[in-house]
């Protein structure tokens, strides 16, 4: 009888069509997005709270029984701390289980993001020039505390600036473009924390463009394609499948300096 109205559950949500494999365990079965688990169970009641969990015990999901069929209930999902594994565990908790602090909780972990970053980048080709900086970010996780990743920058800076020609002083616009590409290391410290330290190492290339109005020979040598070194230090909100990433950016560019002020926010899929 058991078996019977497990594949009929199995042939319940089969028939979602979302395109991605559902998680499944021995005795239940979720949607892809996690939203809404059948669980094969006959003594569960309406408005009952359900808690998976792993074998040590962590907390995956908290749902609540929303309907009742014969063998089997109906749970929607109200907090989803981390991915339910096919190998988890579910039982009936009480309200005040529910509500306390003491339940070992799962922190959601992806395998990859995505993402986009801005910034504020100040660089020391003439004088001190400042401007904006986006681009984008991918990654993927290789360690509960290490990820690799792969960043693309635009940067766009300009300034007024003053220079001596011949006991006349000139001043005159400078603009400069550079574009990178480079990869690295990331660590985060508290990778299931809500808010984490977090370092990243990375080299690459990068592309410099400088304008010279008037004419004016400013800094040539810096034009052109140049190694890039950079390193940051930042902290790291980790709120359900986002990242949020904060901190400064110190980057070499051949031989001149360049530090930034940016965030990425990210996605895990």
């Amino acid at each position: 009888m058991k078996f019977f109205v497990y594949m009929l559950v199995l042939f319940s949500f089969s028939q979602m069509g979302h395109g991605n494999e559902a998680p499944e365990g021995d005795d239940f079965i979720c949607d892809v997005e996690m939203l809404n688990c059948r669980v094969v169970d006959s003594d569960m009641a309406i408005g009952d709270s359900v808690g998976f969990f792993d074998k040590e015990g962590k907390l995956y999901a908290i749902g609540e029984v929303v309907k009742l069929e014969v063998g089997f209930r109906e749970i929607e999902i109200i907090q989803l701390f981390s991915a339910i594994s096919p190998d988890a565990q579910f039982r009936v908790i009480s309200d005040d289980e529910r509500k306390s602090a003491l339940l070992d909780k799962h922190h959601y972990l992806p395998n990859y993001f995505v993402g986009a970053s801005v910034g504020y980048k100040r660089m020391a080709l003439v004088d001190s020039l400042a401007g904006f900086n986006c681009g984008v970010y991918l990654a993927r996780r290789i360690h509960k505390h290490m990820a690799v990743f792969i960043r693309s920058d635009y940067a766009y800076v300009d300034a007024v600036i003053e220079r001596e020609e011949i006991d006349e002083r000139h001043t005159f616009d400078v603009q400069a473009a550079l574009m990178s590409f480079y990869s690295g290391v990331a660590y985060e410290v508290f990778p299931q924390h809500y808010l984490s330290p977090l370092l990243e190492l990375g080299a690459g290339i990068a592309a410099v463009n400088t304008a010279r109005p008037d004419g004016v020979k400013i800094d040539e040598d810096i034009a052109g394609m140049h190694l890039l070194l950079q390193a940051t230090l930042g902290v790291q909100l980790n709120v359900q499948n986002w990242r949020l990433q904060a901190g400064i950016v110190q980057s070499l560019v051949g031989n001149t300096g360049a530090h930034t002020f940016a965030a990425t926010l990210a996605r895990g899929i």
